[in-house]
C-alpha cells in the first residue's frame, strides 16, 4: 500500500478562501440523460469554450444551467454548487447531469449532523430563487470550498452576498469544518479520515 502526495495551490487563482465569480454559460455542459454524471474527458472538453467566455467577462469559471430548460443550476465547470437560502437551509442541486461529488456529499452530511443545518438536495431555479440566496459556493476536490460572490447572467452582474467581495459567515464555518476534518483538527464523527503510519 502506498500513498503519494503532491502539494498544490488554490484551484482558482487568487482564491484559497477568497471569493470567486461565476458566469452563466449559454453552452450546455451535458445532455439530458447523457454522461454528465460520469467523470469522462468528453464532459470537460466541451466546457473549454464556456470557461474562456466566462473569463473574458471577468469571472473565474462558467456556471451551467440544465440543458432542458436553461433554468435550474447544474454545476460550475469544475465544481458542484451549494447555496445557503435566506432561511438558513443549505441546498445543493438535484440533477442527473452532474457529478456525484464526494466533497459535496461530505459537506451536506456534516452540515446537517455537526452544524445542525437543514439541508436539501433539489432543483434550484436560478432566476426565480436568486433573491432568496444568502450565500453560495463552489465545492469539489480541487476547489475545496470557494464562496461565490457574484453571478453574471442576463447581461449583468448579480451580487450573492453583500457587495460580492466578502466571504459569508455560513460558508466560512462550512470551510473551517471541512478543512478542519481533513487536517484532523475537527472531530471526524463519520470515519472519513484514517491515520496512515509510516
Amino acid at each position: 500500500f502506498r500513498v503519494f502526495v503532491s502539494p498544490v495551490g488554490p484551484y482558482y487563482k487568487g482564491a484559497g478562501m477568497a471569493v470567486i465569480s461565476l458566469a452563466v454559460s449559454e453552452i450546455d455542459r451535458a445532455a439530458p440523460r447523457g454522461t454528465g454524471s460520469y467523470k469522462v474527458g468528453a464532459n470537460y472538453a466541451g466546457g473549454l469554450l464556456a470557461t474562456r467566455q466566462a473569463q473574458e467577462l471577468g469571472a473565474n469559471e462558467a456556471l451551467y444551467l440544465d440543458a432542458s430548460e436553461n433554468r435550474y443550476i447544474d454545476e460550475a465547470g469544475s465544481a458542484n454548487i451549494l447555496v445557503v437560502m435566506n432561511d438558513g437551509t443549505l441546498v445543493t442541486p438535484k440533477s442527473d447531469a452532474i457529478l456525484p461529488s464526494i466533497t459535496r456529499r461530505s459537506i451536506m452530511e456534516f452540515a446537517k449532523d455537526q452544524l445542525g443545518m437543514n439541508t436539501q438536495e433539489r432543483p434550484i431555479d436560478l432566476r426565480a430563487e436568486l433573491s432568496n440566496f444568502q450565500e453560495m459556493a463552489a465545492c469539489g476536490t480541487a476547489a475545496v470550498l470557494s464562496p461565490v460572490g457574484k453571478l453574471y447572467f442576463d447581461d449583468q452582474w448579480h451580487s450573492v452576498y453583500g457587495d460580492g467581495s466578502e466571504v459569508g459567515p455560513v460558508m466560512q464555518k462550512v470551510y473551517d469544518t471541512l478543512v478542519g476534518i481533513q487536517k484532523g483538527e475537527v472531530s471526524d464523527g463519520f470515519g472519513w479520515t484514517h491515520e496512515v503510519k509510516i
